[in-house]
């Protein structure tokens, strides 16, 4: 587009033409761009090819039991802090339940798993006050015993921020690693380090098909509508390697490979540090158990 003192510098038809043409130019600019984000999507593999219903399955119980509970047990300690974790929490199930009825196996949650995807949708929805989250996380909890009916069909698309689950995933990150650390202790706690693994292979995929979150990075370190699909292309590049390196994480951790569980490792996270830097994102660090 041209500068504006080059603009006003002209004669004022010339000056007219110019900005008409200036705005046509940033108008197939923007229509490129709305153009790439209403594509169809990528075909996405099998789930059973990076996680396992079992995996899922112990990250649904974790999250309800271990995480949710004690976050909505006192509402005199429902501060900030819990407020943050029960709607990060609640993402997270988000996604586990969706990849749950999306699953190419069956399980005892995947008839119910559209509903439940809803039912977690509300407890983030409801996560800024104690009484609605504690309403919200009742249901759900009803849902999952009692098989939830209804909810619309599921398919691989955003239903939940991406923000709070990459939140989520420098503890989860974390935890895969304090599992992994040597071979003994992969031998002792394979099964949670395939869970968590699992977690972040389906966070991965969350990665790749929510285009809002790109369209959102893209265009932070966009300079030029010539970069667009380049910049696409690395988006969906390293959500790909998220999700195929944690899964593959995951099935070397329930073989009991350590080797191969730190080779997948070391590419999981160098997907995340390239990806922190091509897009400018600040990784801050959020340790919990």
């Amino acid at each position: 587009m041209p500068h504006y003192d080059q603009i006003h510098s002209r004669p004022l038809a010339t000056r007219g033409r110019l900005w008409i043409a200036s705005l046509l130019g940033l108008g197939c600019a923007l229509a490129g761009f709305a153009g790439w984000m209403t594509a169809a999507p990528l075909e996405s593999p099998s789930v059973s090819e990076f996680a396992s219903v079992p995996a899922l399955m112990s990250q649904v119980e974790y999250y309800m039991t271990k995480r949710l509970e004690q976050s909505l047990a006192d509402g005199s300690r429902y501060s900030d802090s819990a407020k943050t974790r029960v709607a990060k929490d609640g993402a997270t199930l988000v996604v586990l339940f969706m990849t749950l009825g999306l699953h190419d196996q069956d399980s005892a949650l995947k008839p119910s798993a559209p509903r439940l995807v809803e039912l977690a949708e509300d407890l983030v929805a409801s996560s800024d006050g104690y009484a609605k989250a504690k309403t919200a996380f009742e249901a759900l909890q009803q849902g999952i015993a009692n098989g939830a009916n209804g909810g619309k069909p599921l398919s691989w698309q955003k239903r939940c921020e991406l923000v709070l689950l990459m939140k989520q995933v420098t503890t989860v990150h974390n935890n895969l690693k304090q599992y992994s650390k040597s071979k003994s202790t992969l031998t002792k706690r394979k099964e949670n380090a395939a869970g968590k693994a699992a977690l972040l292979a389906v966070i991965g995929q969350a990665t790749l098909v929510d285009t809002d979150a790109a369209k959102e990075a893209i265009k932070n370190v966009l300079d030029d509508e010539s970069q667009i699909e380049q910049k696409l292309a690395d988006w969906n590049r390293y959500s790909i390697l998220m999700r195929d390196s944690a899964g593959g994480v995951a099935q070397a951790a329930m073989a009991g490979d350590y080797d191969a569980v730190a080779k997948q490792k070391d590419i999981l996270q160098k997907s995340c540090d390239d990806c922190h830097e091509a897009f400018d994102i600040d990784a801050t660090e959020e340790v919990e158990e």
